[in-house]
């Protein structure tokens, strides 16, 4: 993705070069087209497109010169019939030309004549057939909606293959003629006619304006569908950035987790390193225990011997004679301990008796 963002960046980076160029070739063009008319009537098609764009109006076409196209043999015969014509702005109705020229007479500048479609008023001419001569409104190639501008124009003039033929032809069909080379015979006689430099031709600019245009259109069609294939690389870097950045997130959670984890189970294996030395000491204390257990099990058992023997047996004739003796002594010593506190519990209740009579009196 970042290889394709790269990629799309330089193409839309070349593009809009490319279309920078070519831009201002077409400038040059429109400025160079700009010089070949009289000021006036170029400061007022300027206005006048200023005006359109600015109010949104409808139904203003552009001047003549940018509604039609023809062969480049007949340039020379086409402009030197239209003149300064080329320049007259074709419009839908009267109203917008009228809309047009209000905002020209505030502006007070510029100068520009208007073609209201519905108020022109042509006629279709009968041709003369011959291979000498043609119509030039059937040379020029145009929308049908643009007829009666172009026959306002060139709907009277033919294009002749000398200056004989056009002399003739304007003669006896009452037609203006034109030759190739842009020499005129009108049909009322008159002659004008010498060199005519092409290479200020408006129609030869207005023929590079057209084509750096639709250069341009198509260009700019491509600039958009690359910027927003860029659109979309940078959306997607962004998304797997974002991504990355998530990644990295969990991924440093994972991490204190992990270490979490760690040093729980150091402290697990430190606990069970204490564990095992306790259970090492305690099972040296079972040993021993077991050991003083059975030491008492075999006393006990010896005990448990000496218990199941006769004491009288072991003893002496004198140490017997003695036991009896000393047996005789205890209960006679016990039973004078028991008239001894008979007669002490006696005396003390007396004793208390004598008390209380005393205390009484």
């Amino acid at each position: 993705k970042s290889n394709e963002r790269k990629i799309n960046w330089k193409k839309h980076s070349e593009i809009r070069l490319q279309n920078s160029n070519w831009a201002n070739e077409l400038s040059k063009l429109e400025r160079t087209l700009g010089l070949t008319i009289p000021r006036d009537i170029a400061v007022g098609l300027q206005i006048v497109h200023r005006i359109v764009e600015e109010n949104q109006i409808a139904g203003v076409y552009g001047p003549l010169i940018e509604l039609f196209e023809c062969p480049d043999q007949f340039m020379t015969a086409v402009e030197v019939t239209a003149g300064n014509s080329l320049f007259h702005v074709v419009v839908n109705t009267e109203d917008t030309a009228t809309r047009i020229v209000e905002r020209l007479n505030e502006e007070r500048i510029g100068r520009v004549t208007f073609m209201p479609l519905n108020r022109l008023t042509v006629q279709e001419i009968e041709w003369p057939q011959t291979a000498d001569a043609k119509p030039v409104i059937n040379e020029l190639q145009f929308q049908p909606i643009f007829r009666k501008a172009f026959l306002q124009i060139f709907g009277k003039t033919l294009v002749c293959r000398n200056l004989e033929v056009a002399a003739t032809l304007a003669r006896t069909n009452n037609l203006n003629c034109v030759t190739l080379e842009g020499n005129q015979v009108n049909k009322r006689g008159a002659y004008t006619g010498g060199f005519y430099d092409i290479r200020h031709s408006r129609l030869e600019i207005m023929k590079g304006i057209r084509f750096w245009k639709q250069k341009l259109e198509k260009s700019a069609i491509e600039e958009e569908k690359i910027a927003t294939e860029v659109q979309v690389s940078d959306q997607e870097v962004a998304r797997i950035i974002g991504e990355m950045q998530k990644i990295d997130g969990e991924r440093g959670q994972q991490r204190a987790t992990i270490e979490q984890l760690q040093l729980d189970l150091q402290n697990l294996l430190q606990k069970k390193q204490t564990q095992k030395v306790l259970i090492e000491q305690k099972q040296i204390m079972l040993l021993e225990l077991q050991s003083s257990l059975k030491q008492l099990e075999e006393t006990k058992k010896s005990y448990q011997e000496e218990l199941g023997t006769d004491l009288h047996s072991q003893l002496t004739t004198s140490e017997q004679q003695n036991l009896q003796n000393l047996t005789k002594s205890i209960s006679e010593l016990n039973e004078q301990f028991n008239n001894l506190s008979a007669k002490r519990a006696q005396i003390e209740s007396e004793k208390n008796n004598l008390e209380n009579l005393l205390s009484n009196n």
